[in-house]
């Protein structure tokens, strides 16, 4: 009994030969980017976080610092003076 391979069986048997050279190289691009990536030092951490000034007011503090009787004022037109103060002063991107 002569063992017969049909045409669907050799289909078959050339897809999986192409999913496997596929897998292949996949698997050959990835050990070549680890082995890339491994002989290279590490990164050194060139971002530095900005130190903070010792004493450095902040707008609104110099805002209040102006005039301390702005403190009295409700939230609602501490803030609106304060845009106002730095509008006058140019500190905002508004005209």
């Amino acid at each position: 009994m002569p063992l017969e391979i049909s045409l669907m069986d050799w289909i078959i048997i050339g897809l999986l030969a192409m999913v496997l050279l596929f897998l292949l190289s996949i698997l050959f691009k990835v050990t070549r980017l680890e082995r890339l990536l491994a002989s290279r030092p590490p990164a050194a951490a060139t971002v530095s976080k900005p130190k903070p000034e010792e004493h450095s007011e902040s707008m609104f503090d110099q805002f209040i610092a102006e005039d301390p009787e702005r403190r009295k004022l409700s939230k609602k037109e501490m803030f609106e003076a304060f845009r106002e103060w730095k509008k006058l002063r140019g500190l905002t991107w508004s005209p």
